[in-house]
């Protein structure tokens, strides 16, 4: 009997129980540490939509490893694809995982950023969308 064929010693499955040869059922796999934690929204926090997909935002806490100080994040809740992408890098809104620099110590530095950040991208996209309409107010 080939080692694909032999049933597992401990259940007597017919294959392995898992890739790395492992009973299932009396040696279950270790626990995995998840880095990410959605937390709620306090009571009267306000956070601003999406500055690029006007989606609503989530907060989260990150903690790297086991016993590392947790970091909080606000993150664009659109994940989905959106159009052509690359799939490594993910499909959804580029906030949807933003930059190390949105990652602060307290949820109320995490959304001051956010909320900075998207009135300031809010603010740049009105600004540019005024300079480029300005063929339909004739000032070309």
């Amino acid at each position: 009997m080939s080692d694909a064929k032999r049933p597992c010693a401990e259940c007597n499955n017919v294959a392995h129980c898992d890739m790395l040869e492992r009973c299932i059922k009396n040696d279950p796999a270790p626990k995995t540490f998840d880095n990410y934690t959605r937390l709620s929204t306090p009571e009267g926090t306000h956070t601003e939509a999406c500055p690029v997909c006007y989606a609503d935002p989530e907060i989260w806490q990150y903690i790297a490893k086991p016993g590392e100080v947790a970091q909080k994040v606000v993150m664009c809740s659109h994940g989905d694809e959106i159009g052509p992408h690359d799939a490594l890098a993910g499909g959804g809104c580029p906030l949807y995982m933003p930059p190390q620099s949105f990652y602060r110590p307290t949820i109320r530095e995490a959304v001051k950023h956010w909320n900075e950040y998207a009135k300031a991208l809010n603010k740049l996209r009105r600004d540019n969308g005024w300079q480029r309409a300005r063929v339909l107010r004739n000032e070309a």
